[in-house]
């Protein structure tokens, strides 16, 4: 049951890279029979299924290597599945504008820029949620102290924002670009039973008594 519903997820991307890969093969009769060329909007529509194709095929590889039992962050999926599809709108404007594969990221690239400097601080605590995914110093249900700023249970890593569980069952929402700059204690690596000590310092006139 679980391989068939993996499969599942593979149908209907696996079922337009088909007709896309059929509208360029078979451009000539389809221009024939209905009297207009369909290479174009095949080769568009085909990059865009290859994309989602190969996000859902990272996806179910990400499942499987699951490691520990617990759930692998999202961060990974969703940062491959950009990717892919930013490559894909990248192709599909080259098709469509009819420009070199340079061109088009020339242009994607000036966008960029603007956009990146109009929401900066978006910018940085994704990329900073990047390398927090990355370098992965904690997991999704690890315990963890990040230094003055909380102590908790990590519900969740996102792009921006790292989600964590605190002692006393407050749920806080950090931006990824405050933990980076923070010292991380994992209490559940790399395994998770740990030691804590504890210091108590007592007054001169407190006398010592024997146990019973």
């Amino acid at each position: 049951m679980r391989l068939l519903s993996h499969l599942r997820r593979l149908i209907w991307p696996s079922v337009l890279l088909l007709v896309a890969a059929g509208l360029l093969i078979f451009d000539q009769d389809v221009e024939r029979w209905v009297e207009i060329s369909l290479r174009l909007p095949g080769g568009v529509v085909g990059c865009l299924a290859a994309a989602w194709l190969g996000s859902r095929l990272f996806g179910l590889f990400t499942d499987r290597r699951r490691r520990d039992k617990r759930p692998y962050p999202r961060l990974f999926r969703e940062l491959a599945a950009v990717l892919l599809f930013f490559a894909a709108i990248i192709a599909s404007t080259a098709l469509l504008l009819d420009q070199g594969l340079l061109g088009a990221l020339a242009g994607s690239s000036l966008i960029l820029a603007v956009l990146g400097f109009a929401i900066r601080n978006v910018v940085a605590d994704t990329l900073s949620g990047i390398a927090l995914g990355v370098e992965a110093p904690y997991r999704i249900g690890d315990w963890v102290d990040i230094e003055q700023v909380a102590r908790g249970k990590v519900i969740e890593i996102g792009w921006r924002t790292t989600r964590v569980l605190t002692l006393d069952s407050t749920y806080m929402i950090l931006p990824n670009s405050q933990i980076a700059r923070r010292r991380i204690i994992n209490y559940s690596a790399p395994k998770p039973q740990y030691r804590a000590q504890l210091s108590l310092k007592l007054a001169h006139e407190v006398r010592a008594r024997a146990p019973g």
